[in-house]
């Protein structure tokens, strides 16, 4: 479902150092999908209104990220 979809992309940007809610509603906005977000290049999340720093961050942080791990694992802990 799309919802798990895009679950699974919040949690991967919520790993990202720096990145709150503020920035992951800003980034949704933008975007309209949490999952365009992931895929999207620097320029990109540039346009979106983030920092240099926050474009870096996450630019340098997803490849080492792998969304459906992060959802495996919140699924495991929520038993």
């Amino acid at each position: 479902s799309k919802n798990i979809t895009e679950n699974k992309y919040w949690l991967g940007f919520y790993r990202i150092p720096g990145i709150g809610r503020a920035k992951l509603l800003q980034i949704e906005k933008f975007f309209g999908s949490m999952d365009k977000a992931w895929k999207a290049s620097k320029s990109q999340l540039t346009q979106c209104g983030l920092d240099y720093a926050t474009v870096e961050k996450i630019i340098s942080s997803r490849p080492s990220i792998n969304p459906d791990d992060e959802k495996e694992r919140l699924e495991k802990y929520k038993d």
